[in-house]
């Protein structure tokens, strides 16, 4: 008895994929592939603004813990309306913060004065600013 082989079956049988599949499933993954790529730029921009955020928080309340030290009758005198720069390296990133002092009296009280801080910094062509204030007594 012989064996016999059929060794032409398989070609050109429905088996595989075709190359036209090929291309629409690699079409596919790259669209899948940029979609998830500006997910991770919009994550990473997102996390930038806010560490830099968090920075000129941080600016505005070491200020104000200045000013807290200083002597309360040299306060509205020497640091009134007082301007000043910040320079601070966040990720490669030399970002400046304008910081601005303001003493002023609430009300007719001569024994208070709230000290206010205004920090403000520009990212990507947007000014962002960030307000801290406390009030001190004699």
């Amino acid at each position: 008895m012989r064996n016999k082989i059929n060794i032409g079956r398989h070609i050109g049988g429905d088996s595989g994929f075709t190359i036209v599949e090929l291309l629409v499933s690699l079409v596919l993954l790259l669209f899948i592939s940029l979609a998830l790529m500006q997910t991770a730029l919009v994550s990473m921009d997102a996390t930038t603004k806010n560490m830099i955020r968090d920075e000129g928080i941080q600016v505005a309340q070491q200020k104000l813990d200045q000013l807290r030290n200083v002597p309360y009758d040299d306060l509205r005198s020497v640091y009134n309306g007082t301007s000043s720069t910040v320079t601070r390296k966040l990720r490669n990133i030399n970002q400046k913060y304008a910081v601005t002092n303001t003493i002023s009296t609430p009300g007719s009280s001569v024994a208070i004065v709230r000290m206010s801080v205004f920090v403000s910094w520009t990212w990507r062509g947007e000014i962002y600013n960030t307000t801290l204030s406390t009030v001190r007594g004699r």
